[in-house]
């Protein structure tokens, strides 16, 4: 579980309101999903570049061999629910309901 999913059930749990930084909690929500999507795509990069450098290293695939792999057909269905988890996950903050601390900015005051 990511460090962001444990504060997010420790808030849940302690009963607490959503911090906010920004003037309005669509804006906080935003914020924590480009947050979240830059920390993904750094792991990912890191990791990809270790895994291809090791590779080539030992002579076991090439990055020309990477550039032109094409995946099996059978493996459309992996990856339409790896897609799908990765978009929950970046584009789920968006989607949250509570209660803010921006209460006047909900109701437009």
């Amino acid at each position: 579980m990511s460090d962001v999913l444990k504060a997010e059930e420790a808030i849940a749990a302690a009963g607490k309101t959503e911090p906010a930084f920004l003037s309005h909690p669509l804006l906080d929500r935003l914020l924590e999903s480009v947050m979240v999507l830059s920390a993904e795509l750094w792991v990912e990069r890191d990791r990809r570049r270790i895994l291809e450098q090791l590779l080539a290293e030992k002579g076991i695939v090439s990055p020309a061999d990477i550039e032109t792999y094409q995946p099996a057909p059978d493996e459309d269905a992996e990856r339409a629910r790896l897609r799908s988890q990765l978009t929950h996950r970046v584009l789920g903050p968006l989607a949250k309901t509570g209660t803010y601390r921006h209460e006047n900015v909900i109701r437009g005051q």
